[in-house]
């Protein structure tokens, strides 16, 4: 298992977004790579679809879907990697990040 954690975008845009989703194809298949985005990922905010619907497969825990968001959980034999993603949408030149009660739900 690989974990890739953010920052994987500069600003947060679509386009940022579809360039990394094709780097994450060539590094390996979702079964072995784990994405969990940073700060800078959510640095702005746009539709799901545009922007992680890229990387959904790479998000998602085994249990699936992240409707619920954040934490995650893969298995991969004796290891167990549990995501934690603080990023969130923020003002200009805020870069921000929050654990817990009202935090990033995708």
């Amino acid at each position: 298992m690989v974990a890739v954690t953010g920052d994987l975008t500069h600003l947060g845009l679509p386009e940022e977004f579809r360039q990394v989703a094709g780097w994450l194809r060539r590094l390996g298949s979702p079964e072995k790579i784990t994405v969990v985005p940073g700060n800078h990922d959510a640095y702005v905010s746009a539709p799901w679809q545009e922007t992680y619907g890229a990387w959904t497969p790479y998000l998602e825990g085994d249990e699936g879907s992240l409707a619920a968001g954040y934490p995650i959980l893969r298995v991969r034999g004796p290891a167990a990697l549990i995501g934690l993603s603080s990023a969130r949408p923020s003002g200009p030149f805020l870069a921000m990040g929050s654990i817990g009660a009202g935090s990033w739900r995708g």
